[in-house]
């Protein structure tokens, strides 16, 4: 049986951490060891915690923080202790179904699958047990799924990784980036993979609660809103950099343009509305230059299908910005 690490970071997660490790606990797959890290909590969190290690016959490791570092750091911490050939992470306010473990698992059933996917839901009544079916994809359809905005999307949570890929390649999150750092993860990982293939199971085994109070969901101040579109172009630049590198598919590169103009006009939305200057004085002449660059290189490419570049083009023109 293949032994598993999930990784939980926490701060603060009172509310649901009870539930979340409750669902942890009830997993039919028992080959797996739990690494939590607390990230400087000043609630009840620790108490939970502690109480649940007390409880539980999983085997349980707890990495404290006396400050809260953020996110990144929390699961730099758990990969650097993990000891098992595959890991796998979660968010403390969500929960996972019973079979969510077991049917990530069954994803690796080759060595040329580097990467076992299951989807995601928004709605805990639609948890689900395991499918029979299952889809493989090659490294470019896998890619433009991570990319888009369904199924397999840019989630760390919903994803089985081989440790041997990670700590060869030194991949870890990066500190200093506090929003789409799961999607730069995710890229990076697959970078270093040269013939692969991602297996996908459509059963929603996790659900991803939508937290009212997360930075993500509340109203924030202009300069958290700057550092968020900031860090977020980061993340992007990146990207492009391991793609050129990588040499994807057209289609891929197609994808990747096409939410990284989206993300340039949202960017150009909430200047507007917010009074913002992102990325210095000449972030106007930036923005078109990148527009005119990718607009031009994906709508001219002859080997990327006409049908392709047209919904390409219809998209940048209903997409003026991203909620």
């Amino acid at each position: 049986m293949k032994k598993v690490s999930l990784i939980l970071p926490v701060h603060n997660s009172q509310q649901y951490l009870e539930e979340c490790l409750q669902s942890i606990n009830d997993q039919i797959y028992k080959n797996f060891a739990l690494i939590i890290v607390d990230d400087g909590s000043k609630d009840n969190s620790i108490k939970i915690i502690e109480s649940f290690i007390n409880s539980t016959k999983i085997s349980v490791k707890f990495i404290k923080n006396t400050v809260s570092k953020g996110v990144s750091v929390s699961r730099n911490l758990g990969l650097s202790v993990v000891d098992t050939p595959f890991v796998t992470f979660m968010d403390s306010d969500d929960i996972i179904s019973p079979f969510h473990i077991l049917n990530l698992v069954k994803g690796m059933n080759s060595n040329d699958v580097v990467l076992s996917i299951t989807s995601v839901t928004r709605n805990i009544n639609k948890l689900d047990k395991v499918r029979s079916k299952r889809f493989i994809y090659d490294c470019d359809k896998a890619i433009i799924g991570i990319l888009g905005w369904r199924d397999i999307q840019g989630f760390v949570f919903n994803k089985l990784f081989r440790m041997s890929i990670i700590k060869k390649n030194g991949i870890n999150f990066k500190d200093n980036i506090h929003i789409s750092e799961d999607l730069l993860f995710v890229v990076s990982y697959f970078s270093f993979c040269d013939k692969f293939r991602a297996s996908f199971n459509k059963s929603e085994t996790y659900f991803y609660r939508i937290n009212k109070n997360s930075v993500m969901h509340k109203k924030i101040s202009t300069d958290l809103m700057k550092k968020q579109l900031e860090e977020q172009l980061v993340v992007y630049s990146e990207i492009e950099l391991i793609i050129e590198k990588r040499k994807f598919s057209n289609a891929v590169i197609a994808k990747f343009y096409e939410d990284y103009l989206i993300l340039i006009n949202n960017i150009k939305f909430k200047e507007r509305k917010n009074g913002l200057m992102i990325n210095g004085k000449n972030n106007h002449k930036q923005y078109t230059s990148l527009k005119d660059k990718y607009l031009l290189k994906t709508l001219l490419d002859i080997s990327i299908p006409v049908k392709t570049r047209l919904i390409f083009l219809i998209r940048l023109i209903l997409n003026k910005r991203v909620i």
